[in-house]
């Protein structure tokens, strides 16, 4: 089978993104029903995965340059010249190349569950756009992998796809603890040594749900309060909804208790993993919750939202709570951090067991299930 991954990006590429991709390219090359696999991404993006691949195993290819107004018409013509049995598309985009089947994937929940949520005006119309895309996309492609049961569930009761086409693909994890040496990250110069802290990490936006948290702390009624440290960059856009954040995080005297931390590195994120008291999820909508998924590999206590994919994710792992409910949220944090050493380790032993079930290899494999399937 001749392979052809089209990363259609842009110039930019997510940390989530750039994971999934060298993580899963060494696996699908190493399969021996792949006979030829031609890669493709802009330029940017191939100085940055090239790297980490051997590059004597795939055949890279260089995007046409974006903004060309026969931009189709050229990328089509050099995928087609790749002689491919299949076209692998990691996101949803409306392209189609006569007679090659597409398979394509949904990487974002957001624009399909709450494209508006808060949104400022210009991410909703950019989800609006991403909501007709990813609908076309669907429609169009000979298989749609889904990242999780719930995503698949979407799609056949909201979409009217056909059940048959769509394969559920968990994404992997690895423990990044075991590979780099943990690092303390700049912000903990502010926390006194040894304390709990509650730690949450992800892109800054309003799916993210950081009211849940707030508002449970700034009900907190007793003299011990945890330092919570929030991780994760600020999507273009999202400077406002941030603002919002740190404006309620001030009105309720939280300032000197919950910490931003901006974009972490492995080994920062490593540490905080491994020392934090509670990880805490408080998405509105996830497509697979990559960020729960490490946690639960470096045995974080988790506490997680009701919502989406999330229970199918973390399963019997984590503690649950209703979103929007922070009353709920604060007696989940109060219980989880009364716990003594031996009720946390067996939940943080729950949480890597778990965890076993997201490997990269199977990702890849049954990747390479549905690509195979399309020829069907």
């Amino acid at each position: 089978m001749r392979v052809t991954i089209l990363n259609l990006t842009g110039k930019a590429i997510s940390g989530g993104y750039r994971k999934y991709i060298l993580n899963i390219l060494p696996f699908i090359q190493a399969d021996n029903r792949v006979k030829s696999l031609n890669v493709f991404a802009s330029e940017q993006i191939l100085h940055s995965i090239q790297n980490a691949c051997n590059p004597n195993l795939i055949n890279w290819h260089e995007l046409p340059p974006v903004g060309l107004i026969s931009y189709s018409k050229v990328l089509k013509k050099k995928v087609i010249e790749t002689h491919p049995d299949v076209i692998f598309i990691p996101t949803p985009i409306p392209l189609s190349f006569d007679k090659i089947p597409v398979v394509t994937m949904i990487q974002n929940m957001e624009p399909l569950e709450i494209p508006f949520n808060g949104n400022p005006p210009s991410e909703c119309l950019k989800n609006i756009l991403r909501y007709a895309a990813t609908r076309w996309a669907c429609k169009h492609a000979r298989r749609v992998i889904s990242m999780s049961k719930y995503l698949r569930s979407y799609l056949i009761n909201k979409w009217a796809i056909e059940p048959e086409k769509i394969g559920v693909v968990y994404h992997g994890s690895e423990n990044i603890s075991n590979s780099i040496v943990p690092k303390k990250p700049k912000i903990f110069s502010k926390i006194k040594e040894n304390v709990k802290f509650i730690f949450t990490a992800g892109s800054i936006r309003p799916a993210r749900g950081l009211e849940d948290l707030i508002y449970s702390l700034a009900q907190w009624n007793s003299d011990f309060i945890p330092y919570v440290i929030i991780a994760g960059k600020v999507e273009p856009g999202m400077y406002v909804y941030m603002e919002k954040m740190k404006k309620t995080i001030l009105k309720y005297g939280l300032g000197d208790l919950i910490l931003w931390a901006g974009p972490l590195k492995e080994d920062e994120m490593a540490w905080c993993f491994l020392n934090c008291g509670l990880f805490i999820m408080t998405s509105r909508s996830e497509t697979f919750g990559h960020i729960g998924v490490e946690a639960l590999t470096n045995g974080c206590l988790c506490i997680a939202a009701d919502n989406s994919c999330l229970p199918e994710i973390f399963e019997n792992a984590a503690i649950f709570y209703q979103p929007r409910n922070s009353q709920e949220l604060l007696l989940r944090i109060k219980d989880a951090l009364s716990w003594d050493a031996k009720k946390r380790k067996k939940m943080s032993e729950k949480a890597k067991e778990r965890a076993k079930q997201f490997s990269w290899e199977i990702c890849a494999q049954r990747t390479v299930n549905e690509l195979k399937n399309a020829l069907i």
